[in-house]
């Protein structure tokens, strides 16, 4: 520095040799203030740099308000990322403008305001915003008063950066002032300097102009928001000096807006694949539910969700469990799952809570007992049906999953275990209901037994069964004796009740394999598969005189009733259902004919016809 300075002092004691102490008393004041300009460039740069970190503060306001307002709205954790991203970066921001508001008191004032407004907006909007909405509960009430405290803090921000601009458009007016002032004072110690030195200070004033007027109109350019300006430097003087401050400066301006500019556009393709990813598990979990809702059976459902888990959640095991006879069954399972294939109605907690259990090696909730090995991370969802707790959907991490990542997992995953857990639960509710329809439209309401209706789909497949197998089908048909007498003489409520008795005797001497319905009145069916004529009419006979030996208490009195049977036999005496039965009813008048009370074969039958 006292080189440069050494070096234009003997340039322009050179040039005025001779009036030297007129030429340094003109020079010098010049001197001093280009010294000033750098305490201006220096005010103009603070401003700079004010402005740039305010505009930061209202984009962290805009994303804190926009992550609040979409995860209010969609329920996603992942919106709420630029929340508290905003947060962090709000608070850094303020800390580095107060240091620049040091030596503005107003100034610090406000951004002091504007900081305690962030904080209870945080406070008082932005945090009961999330908790009413992790509630599922309704935001709109603090809507308003949540955008008036914005629409403030906007205000305020406005207000600093309307000061912080004046108080740029200051710094440069000083510093056109400077210059003039400077170029008037050189102009006057030249004007009676000698010509020598007149010509150098002329020289040196408008080198000393032009390289200003040209750093000048960089820092117009840059202030219109062309970064990529940057002023020529020529020399090591203080212009030269100035240059290189300013330069560094803009530099460092625009690699701090590229990178906010690189940093915006990574977040927005971050959020336009998480909407991506949304769209299309939206469209699989719909395709999903209308998979199980086109499903009749539990084993059809469960395949359904077997596929879908493997398709949605790659290689998460996981297993659906159902409430059947007080226990709960595994339907189904994928990936190795560590689960037993049954388990008690305690053994899962979210059975026992009827809510989502969540369990991480990082937490502190229990393991449930249905788990048959450790696991990173795992997920037990209820399965609601009318308020009841009818199973669970079960999902655990990948055996390879770190521990440190087991809450990473279940953020990324509960959202959509449970949306599936719910069309679970629907499903099997429906298919439940479906098929207690089903029973109720096969059964007799009276005696339990299935209806005739039933009897007509079970004969169509039992006959083709025994045709396909080549094996013999029995068909008996059996009547109350006397049942209308029985009805005078003790009433239809007796009649009922010899009817449910009869039905009970049936269900105990047939065979699982067997079909027994009520045909109609007192008329009962039964098709027994794979059994000859010889067996037939014995299981036959054994029932008849089961009955026949039976006493019921009715109405206190002890009730007795006979039952006649008639048999036809598959394929021997005919191919159809209705020729059985109408043979079977033949043999069954016969038997009726014959002092009732008794079996008799169609074979029988038609030998005592002829």
């Amino acid at each position: 520095m006292k080189l440069i300075r050494a070096y234009l002092f003997l340039r322009v004691f050179l040039a005025v040799f001779f009036p030297i102490l007129l030429v340094v008393l003109a020079v010098y004041p010049l001197f001093k203030r280009i010294q000033t300009n750098n305490t201006a460039f220096d005010e103009i740069a603070a401003s700079y740099s004010s402005i740039s970190r305010a505009n930061q503060l209202g984009q962290y306001i805009i994303d804190a308000e926009t992550g609040v307002r979409g995860f209010a709205l969609t329920g996603m954790e992942a919106l709420l990322e630029p929340y508290f991203t905003a947060q962090i970066n709000f608070q850094r921001t303020v800390d580095e403008m107060s240091i620049t508001f040091k030596s503005d008191p107003v100034q610090l004032v406000r951004l002091t305001e504007l900081e305690q407004d962030f904080i209870k907006w945080r406070r008082d909007f932005a945090e009961q915003e999330i908790q009413l909405a992790r509630s599922k509960q309704d935001v709109s009430a603090l809507i308003p008063e949540g955008k008036a405290e914005m629409d403030k803090m906007r205000k305020q921000l406005r207000t600093i950066i309307q000061q912080s601009t004046e108080q740029l458009n200051q710094g440069k007016l000083a510093q056109a002032n400077i210059s003039q002032t400077s170029m008037l004072i050189a102009s006057i110690g030249i004007t009676v300097a000698l010509v020598l030195g007149l010509i150098l200070s002329a020289a040196v004033a408008y080198s000393l102009s032009k390289s200003i007027q040209k750093m000048i109109a960089v820092a117009r350019k840059v202030e219109g928001g062309d970064l990529s300006q940057r002023v020529e430097i020529k020399g090591k003087d203080e212009i030269a000096q100035l240059a290189r401050a300013f330069n560094a400066m803009a530099q460092n301006l625009q690699q701090k807006v590229n990178n906010e500019l690189n940093e915006r556009k990574v977040l927005n393709q971050r959020v336009e694949a998480l909407v991506d990813a949304r769209t299309r598990e939206s469209k699989q979990i719909s395709h999903f539910s209308e998979m199980l809702q086109a499903c009749q059976t539990f084993d059809e459902a469960a395949e359904v969700v077997r596929q879908t888990a493997l398709h949605l959640f790659k290689t998460d095991a996981g297993a659906l469990y159902y409430l059947q006879q007080q226990d709960m069954k595994q339907l189904t399972s994928w990936n190795q799952v560590q689960s037993a294939d049954s388990c008690n109605y305690d053994d899962c907690w979210s059975m026992r809570r009827g809510k989502l259990h969540q369990l991480s090696n990082q937490g502190t909730a229990l393991p449930c007992k249905h788990l048959t090995g450790p696991v990173a991370a795992a997920l037990c969802i209820p399965l609601l049906a009318k308020g009841d707790v009818v199973g669970f959907f079960h999902l655990q991490a990948p055996a390879t999953l770190p521990d440190y990542q087991a809450t990473s997992w279940l953020e990324q995953n509960v959202d959509l275990a449970v949306t599936m857990a719910e069309h679970i639960a629907l499903a099997l509710a429906n298919i439940t209901l479906h098929n207690h329809l089903r029973e109720q439209s096969l059964r007799d309401p009276l005696t339990g037994l299935f209806n005739r209706r039933y009897l007509e789909e079970a004969a169509s497949r039992e006959l083709q069964r025994a045709e396909r197998n080549a094996y013999p089908l029995a068909v008996l048909v059996l009547d109350v004796d006397h049942f209308k007498r029985f009805n005078d003489e003790y009433g239809h409520q007796a009649g009922d009740e010899i009817l449910i008795h009869v039905a009970d005797e049936l269900q105990e001497h047939f065979r699982g394999d067997d079909v027994v319905c009520r045909f109609g009145g007192e008329e009962f069916v039964a098709l027994l598969p794979n059994i000859s004529e010889q067996q037939a009419l014995q299981r036959a006979e054994q029932l008849r005189s089961a009955i026949e030996h039976s006493e019921w208490l009715i109405d206190g009195k002890h009730l007795r009733v006979t039952v006649s049977i008639g048999a036809a036999i598959f394929p021997e005496h005919a191919s159809d259902l209705d020729s059985l039965i109408n043979l079977a009813d033949e043999a069954l008048y016969q038997a009726k004919n014959t002092g009732r009370n008794k079996v008799v074969s169609h074979m029988l039958a038609a030998h005592s016809h002829e």
